[in-house]
């Protein structure tokens, strides 16, 4: 489990400090703050030396373009998109009572290609390379673009061809899911889910989640038409409804439970948890999370700006008496320095003092 976390120069954090995580950690704050930015360095630091890593994140925002006359892409990932300052993420590790460090850094690495309409002055990223520094060791990852290999001309820009250079043999590889509602089609990624979920005997356990938000549903069913993944769902009427139909709430919960049931050692990292949900099951979507670290060992970090849900739960955790979890706000750390943190006693204090929870 992740105890600690520092990160620099990622995407608007320049530097911030998060001295205490615990099993539950719920991310709040402003627009704009860096709440979505703490989850993916955390996805970034499991991953280690990994250089794919930086493509999923790239995915999840719906930004995955690159080509030999746009790198904005890339720089997006760097402080004032600015790759000079490399991207670095330190993390303690808690495991079987020993604290253990480890450090990922992200370096660009640039192209001078002769490219029309382009100054030879300016530099284009051309790749990144990731490098993880853990338990005395050092591995590292390449992903570079052949810009040399792209059509040049004035057409629409395609991505070029991608080298990934694995580590072999990796270290202190953390599994992490990461659940976010702004990724570009996300049925095939389900679609996947369910099967695995099916080979291993859980779909039960994932019924029974998206019960919260849709109790009607029977079965859930992946198929494939015409080559195409396809995603079933059964409302007890006379024909399967496409998932389409059942709304973005439903999704949004589909893909939480199917990542809790097919992880069993690890971290989730749920983004805007709050998005297309109903406030009146915040309740249960809370309790179903404190099942999840009490049933696995998984660390679970939750991005959200809505304060009902922060409420709800805190009220959940009082009754059951879950005390592993803290209450990260960010609102005045953007701009650096050390994240308020607040655990189960400030939260019930703040609200007992019906004091505002996200600023």
């Amino acid at each position: 489990m992740l105890s600690s976390l520092q990160i620099q120069n990622y995407r608007s954090l320049k530097q911030i400090i998060i001295p205490k995580l615990s099993s539950i950690n719920i991310v709040t704050g402003r627009n704009g703050c860096g709440k979505s930015s703490v989850l993916e360095a955390v996805f970034l630091n499991c991953a280690g030396a990994n250089p794919n890593a930086a493509m999923v994140v790239a995915s999840l925002r719906g930004d995955a373009l690159v080509s030999n006359r746009d790198d904005s892409m890339l720089r997006a990932f760097y402080f004032d998109l600015d790759p000079k300052n490399s991207i670095e993420i330190s993390s303690n590790i808690v495991a079987l009572l020993k604290s253990k460090q480890r450090l990922v850094r992200i370096e660009a690495s640039y192209s001078r290609d002769v490219v029309p309409g382009v100054s030879l002055s300016e530099q284009t990223i051309s790749g990144l390379t990731t490098t993880l520094e853990a338990k005395n060791r050092k591995q590292i990852g390449k992903i570079s673009f052949r810009f040399e290999q792209q059509l040049q001309g004035v057409g629409i820009p395609q991505m070029p061809p991608v080298q990934f250079e694995q580590p072999t043999d990796p270290i202190d590889f953390i599994m992490a899911h990461y659940v976010s509602p702004y990724q570009n089609d996300p049925y095939a990624e389900v679609h996947q889910q369910l099967v695995q979920a099916l080979k291993k005997k859980q779909l039960d356990l994932v019924l029974d989640a998206i019960r919260l938000v849709a109790p009607k549903v029977k079965g859930i069913l992946p198929v494939s038409e015409m080559g195409q993944p396809r995603i079933y769902v059964d409302t007890g009427g006379n024909r399967l409804l496409p998932i389409s139909a059942l709304g973005s709430g439903f999704l949004h919960v589909l893909r939480l439970a199917l990542s809790s049931a097919t992880i069993d050692d690890g971290v989730l990292l749920l983004d805007e948890l709050e998005d297309g949900l109903h406030f009146s099951i915040f309740p249960q979507i809370a309790e179903y999370l404190m099942s999840i670290v009490e049933q696995k060992r998984v660390q679970i970090f939750v991005a959200t700006h809505s304060e009902e849900f922060i409420r709800a739960f805190a009220s959940e955790a009082k009754k059951r008496n879950f005390l592993n979890y803290e209450l990260l706000n960010m609102s005045k750390a953007s701009s650096g320095g050390e994240i308020i943190t607040l655990d189960r006693e400030d939260v019930e204090y703040a609200i007992d003092a019906n004091a505002e929870l996200r600023a």
